[in-house]
């Protein structure tokens, strides 16, 4: 039985291709901490179809998630040399963060720097304190107790 079951940090931001069939899938890098001490392991992982443009949409870099799939291991020959390849062909995911959502569909990202200015809003949307309204009453009485709190006797109290 191949099974395998995942639950870390996206190292970086997962990348759409398209495979010769004209299938869209993305490929990933989880970070998952090891059970045995200090460090984590870096696992390739590919999702094909909505359910790729779905993961992409909702995730970028750091964001927590869970995939479940199979492992694949590829042999690849270049140049003489033969090299081996792991991933997880995942089946089933779910995002265990609240990371907001990702720049996936756009074609470019544009970057503006932080700014630590204070950006004062539209007068469109900014309000006054006339525009508030205040449910004052003339009677401030009605929200005291009617129990006086100095001759309460607080020791006679079982809580």
């Amino acid at each position: 039985m191949n099974h395998i079951y995942l639950t870390g940090n996206l190292t970086r931001d997962v990348v759409k291709m398209t495979s010769k069939k004209g299938t869209i899938y993305i490929r990933g890098n989880i970070a998952v901490r090891k059970n045995y001490g200090e460090g984590a392991n870096f696992i390739d992982f590919k999702i094909f179809g909505n359910g790729a443009l779905t993961f992409g949409k909702y995730t970028k870099k750091g964001s927590k998630v869970a995939i479940n799939g199979e492992m694949e291991i590829r042999k690849v020959n270049t140049n003489g040399e033969w090299k081996v390849y792991a991933d997880v062909m995942v089946r089933d995911f779910e995002f265990l963060g609240t990371k907001p959502k990702s720049d996936f569909d756009k074609q470019e990202k544009e970057w503006e720097p932080p700014t630590d200015e204070y950006v004062r809003p539209p007068e469109s949307i900014r309000a006054t304190a006339s525009d508030i309204e205040t449910n004052e009453t003339e009677d401030e009485t009605d929200w005291v107790s009617e129990t006086d709190d100095e001759n309460v006797d607080w020791e006679s109290i079982e809580f």
